[in-house]
């Protein structure tokens, strides 16, 4: 499928709000020219980020399964006393993720609620991104542009004491509406691709209630919690903090998208009892409060080496993407070589790895793939980031290598070290996607120092776990022995 018309394909999944099924989908393949067999189709639709697959080949797109659904927002005192209200975590997961919390426009009786900035303690601002996830909340406050001129990568990781951050202006409502202190908003999704919210004040009848919350609002906290702790049964952990809020809401979204919800902010800080943010690797999820979150349970037993961050496939190139091939390439450019051979051991340092034939199918690809990107490879123009490339490479030849190991000589991972796994898939993850942000952005320069120094982090990470894990594949593979060396 050309680029075009995935584009699309795309849109109509982000702006389409009723359900259609496989045949529907085929049809607009179709429309657009575009060949596919009905499994294929099936596949793009499971795998996009747009689209909640239901039974009997029907589908609804996350447009069509949050549109017309109410959320709501407690605004704090601070943030009342200076008319705002930070927007950050506050529309998970309701809203397009490819949108930036500066790109939702709220409207309140027909008329957009202008976007303005504070001041506040930085706490008060990571608080409000913390479903983002520990790990990534510095990264969406650095994109706020009411932050443009800090450098935090120059800071190391410590945050200013104060920080500005985006919000949208409640002055109307406190004006018009009567809106004060204990009060909430109850928002409502009208445009989920452009991220547009509808705003009501719900004024606060029981102001005596335990934390203002209503008996319809404990209820809705303790549903919350039960459906989370069903969701972590089901699926297990999700990739993100807001993917599993994303899952319990539409799955639920009759009990919990109504007038007196309250919000997720209030019931992690105040009404969660056996939900809690715990450590997930070098990420945060929402788990079971006080205990690890597992690489492997009843929801992927059986098939963990299958899944897509941890794939192998017995060494078929098939499998790997072709970013990665072309950045090996384009580092033997780097390195003054014209030998494709010699990217073989940089890829598999170890031989048991390879088999003749593979090696054969990988060097011819190399070799054609080398002869288009040779054309138009300028060593000057890459020296900046040539380095960033061998350093991102030598990490992901390390990562995958062990990857592979664990894949291909392993069973029963359900009795691994199952931090250090999470942490090895994590990584395997990250610097993948590195390798494609390089081969994506030609203007990377410009942040080479930033990813190096994540390169450094993902290195130290990896030799903290390496050890444990090497470990327990040998001790996996001894106990293989005995059970073999004892079956007559």
């Amino acid at each position: 499928m050309s680029e075009k018309k995935e584009e699309l394909v795309n849109r109509f999944l982000r702006t389409f709000t009723h359900y259609f099924t496989l045949k529907d989908m085929v049809r607009i393949f179709i429309s657009l020219g575009v060949r596919a067999r009905p499994q294929e189709v099936r596949e793009f639709l499971e795998s996009s980020p747009y689209v909640f697959a239901l039974e009997k080949d029907m589908f609804i797109t996350r447009a069509g399964a949050f549109t017309g659904r109410l959320f709501s927002i407690k605004p704090t005192s601070k943030e009342i006393d200076r008319k705002i209200v930070i927007i950050g975590d506050r529309c998970v997961p309701f809203l397009n993720r490819e949108i930036a919390p500066c790109g939702i426009s709220f409207f309140c009786n027909g008329k957009r609620l202008q976007l303005k900035t504070a001041e506040f303690d930085s706490q008060t601002v990571l608080r409000f991104h913390s479903l983002f996830g520990e790990e990534y909340a510095p990264q969406y406050i650095a994109a706020d542009p009411a932050n443009g001129g800090i450098d935090f990568a120059s800071i190391e990781m410590e945050m200013p004491q104060k920080l500005r951050v985006t919000g949208f202006d409640i002055s109307p409502l406190l004006e018009q509406s009567g809106f004060e202190k204990g009060d909430r908003l109850v928002c409502c999704v009208t445009d989920w691709d452009r991220c547009c919210v509808n705003v009501m004040v719900q004024h606060e009848e029981s102001p005596f209630a335990d934390d203002g919350a209503s008996d319809d609002r404990i209820k809705w906290y303790a549903d919350l919690e039960k459906f989370l702790l069903e969701s972590f049964d089901r699926h297990g952990p999700l990739d993100s903090m807001e993917s599993q809020l994303e899952a319990v809401f539409f799955e639920h979204t009759d009990e919990l998208c109504v007038l007196n919800c309250g919000s997720i902010t209030e019931y992690i800080e105040r009404h969660a009892k056996n939900v809690a943010v715990e450590y997930f690797g070098v990420e945060t999820r929402l788990w079971r409060k006080g205990e690890d979150v597992p690489a492997v349970g009843p929801w992927n037993k059986g098939d963990f080496s299958d899944s897509q961050k941890f794939q192998s496939h017995r060494n078929s190139f098939w499998s790997t993407p072709d970013f990665i091939f072309d950045q090996y390439i384009l580092d033997m450019f780097f390195r003054r070589e014209k030998d494709c051979s010699l990217i073989i051991p940089r890829m598999y340092p170890s031989d048991k790895y390879l088999n003749e034939g593979y090696r054969e199918e990988l060097l011819l690809l190399l070799e054609s793939r080398s002869a288009i990107l040779a054309e138009e490879y300028n060593w000057f123009a890459d020296r900046t980031a040539g380095e960033l490339r061998q350093k991102a490479l030598e990490l992901y030849t390390r990562v995958s290598e062990l990857v592979f190991k664990i894949d291909s000589f392993v069973t029963g991972l359900e009795k691994f070290p199952q931090q250090e796994l999470v942490i090895l898939s994590q990584l395997y993850s990250h610097v993948t996607h590195l390798l494609q942000v390089i081969a994506d952005n030609p203007d990377i320069e410009n942040d080479v120092e930033d990813y190096l120094l994540s390169v450094d982090g993902m290195s130290w990470n990896f030799e903290e776990v390496r050890g444990v894990l090497e470990e327990a594949v040998e001790r996996s593979l001894h106990d293989g022995f005995k059970v073999i060396k004892g079956v007559k």
